[in-house]
C-alpha cells in the first residue's frame, strides 16, 4: 500500500486539506506549514498517484515533453545512433524541464515525433490527451504542425525557435551564423565552410543569412560550393562534409557545422582521411554537448544557457496552464563562446 495523506498530515501535525493544498501548490499556505508538510512527504517517501488525481478533476495531469526522431534505417542503414537525432544536446534541458515539472502536481511524460517524409508525426500522448501543455525541441515542428497539435493540447512552448503559433523560447540564428564567421576571421581563416541543417528546418535559412552576413561585413565573397545541408545526425555531418571536400576546388581552412552532432560527423570523415583539425582545419559548432566535450580535439562551440532557456520556458508554461487565453509571447536567449582545440590561428 502507498503512503496517504492521511499519515502525511498525522506526521506533520496538520489538517487532510492543508496536505493536499501543499501538493497542488495552492498559494495560501505559510511556509513554515509547507515546509512541514514537504519534509513529511520527503520522509514517508510519498509519490503523487497522477492517475487517480486526473480520474478526480477531469484533466490531464502531465506536462509532455517532445522530440524528433529519424527513421535511421532512411539515413544510415545500420549506424542507427550516428543516423539519429542528437539528443545529447537536449539532454541537459530536459533534465532541467524534468526537474522544475517534478515539483509541481503534475507528472512528466517524453516522446518522441518520428519524422518521415520531413513532416513529423503528432505525438500519442497529444492524441490520447494525456497531457495539459507540450515543450517542443526542435525547429522540425513547423507552424501547421503546431495549429494540428494544439486542436488536442492548448498550451505549447517551442524551444529553438520562434513559432507564430505558440509561445517561444528562440535563438537568433542570424547572430549566430555572424558570430561564427567573426570569430574565425579573427583566427586568420577566410576560406570558411559551413555545414547547414536541412531546408525543411525553419532555422535554415535564417542559419545561412547570418553566415553570408557575416562573410560579407569581413569582406569575404560567398562560395556556395563550400555551403551543403545535412540533416540533424552524425551520418548528415559526415556525407555533407565528404561532399564538400571532395567537390570543391579550394579547400577551406575551417568549417562552421549547425549542430555538434553534425560537426561530430564530420569530424569522423576528417580522421579516416588524415585531415587534421585543426592544423589542416578548424572546426566551431554551433551547441555544446557530449560530442564536442569530448570529441578530440574539443570542439570549440557557440553555445546558449540551457539553464536560462529551462526557466523561460517553464514560466510561460506556467502562465498558460493558469490562463490557456494569455497572448502568444516569444523570448530570445543569448549566445557565447566556449572556445576549446579545434580552431587554429593561421596566417
Amino acid at each position: 500500500m502507498g503512503v496517504s495523506i492521511i499519515e502525511i498530515a498525522a506526521l506533520a501535525g496538520v489538517s487532510k486539506s492543508t496536505v493536499s493544498a501543499v501538493i497542488n501548490n495552492h498559494p495560501n499556505v505559510r511556509p513554515s506549514t509547507r515546509e512541514r508538510v514537504m519534509k513529511a512527504i520527503k520522509e514517508l517517501d510519498y509519490h503523487p498517484n497522477i492517475a487517480a488525481r486526473e480520474l478526480s478533476t477531469s484533466f490531464p495531469m502531465n506536462i509532455g515533453i517532445l522530440m524528433p526522431a529519424y527513421k535511421g534505417s532512411s539515413l544510415g542503414g545500420e549506424h542507427k545512433y550516428f543516423a539519429s537525432i542528437d539528443e545529447g544536446s537536449n539532454l541537459e534541458l530536459v533534465s532541467q524541464l524534468i526537474e522544475k515539472i517534478s515539483r509541481t502536481r503534475y507528472g512528466v511524460l517524453v516522446e518522441h515525433a518520428v519524422v518521415s517524409d520531413g513532416v513529423p508525426e503528432l505525438p500519442a500522448f497529444a492524441l490520447s490527451k494525456r497531457v495539459s501543455g507540450i515543450f517542443q525541441i526542435s525547429p522540425l515542428f513547423s507552424e501547421d504542425y503546431v495549429r494540428k497539435m494544439r486542436e488536442y493540447v492548448p498550451n505549447i512552448v517551442e524551444i529553438g525557435a520562434i513559432n507564430p503559433e505558440c509561445d517561444s523560447v528562440y535563438t537568433d540564428y542570424t547572430e549566430i551564423g555572424r558570430l561564427s564567421v567573426d570569430y574565425l576571421v579573427r583566427f586568420g581563416h577566410k576560406k570558411i565552410a559551413f555545414i547547414n541543417c536541412n531546408p525543411e528546418s525553419r532555422t535554415s535559412n535564417s542559419r545561412l543569412d547570418g553566415y553570408i552576413s557575416g562573410l560579407k561585413q569581413n569582406g569575404i565573397e560567398y562560395d556556395a560550393s563550400i555551403v551543403k545541408n545535412s540533416p540533424f545526425c552524425g551520418i548528415g555531418g559526415y556525407q555533407a562534409f565528404e561532399n564538400l571536400w571532395h567537390s570543391c576546388k579550394e579547400k577551406p581552412t575551417a568549417v562552421i557545422c549547425a549542430t555538434s552532432v553534425m560537426a561530430g560527423g564530420a569530424l569522423r570523415f576528417m580522421q579516416e582521411n588524415g585531415i587534421s583539425v585543426p592544423n589542416d582545419v578548424s572546426v566551431v559548432c554551433n551547441g555544446d554537448n557530449v560530442i564536442s566535450e569530448f570529441s578530440n580535439p574539443r570542439l570549440t562551440a557557440i553555445c546558449r544557457d540551457k539553464t536560462e532557456i529551462a526557466e523561460l520556458a517553464f514560466s510561460m508554461m506556467n502562465e498558460h496552464l493558469k490562463n490557456s487565453d494569455a497572448p502568444v509571447s516569444s523570448v530570445k536567449t543569448k549566445s557565447f563562446i566556449i572556445e576549446r582545440e579545434s580552431v587554429k590561428k593561421i596566417n
